[in-house]
């Protein structure tokens, strides 16, 4: 879900705002894991929760996302 319900008036910004969402989603993800690797606990927690197997489908999805937006922004779809 967005942080704002607010949307640009271009549908193109439209999609580039999804995408800014996105991409921050998966940055976020990234600090997981990387703080997972720093910390033996951390990363003991996410495995224990399988939270890893969330995340890593959770960016799998994003990556794609991204993607299909490109090609929407591209005027390619």
């Amino acid at each position: 879900m967005p942080y704002s319900l607010d949307l640009p008036q271009a549908d193109r910004d439209i999609w580039l705002k999804y995408d800014d969402l996105i991409s921050s989603a998966y940055a976020t993800c990234e600090k997981i894991f990387a703080k997972a690797d720093e910390h033996t606990v951390v990363k003991e927690q996410i495995a224990a929760a399988r939270a890893d197997f969330y995340l890593r489908s959770l960016m799998n999805l994003d990556t794609e996302a991204r993607r299909w937006i490109g090609k929407i922004v591209a005027g390619a779809v």
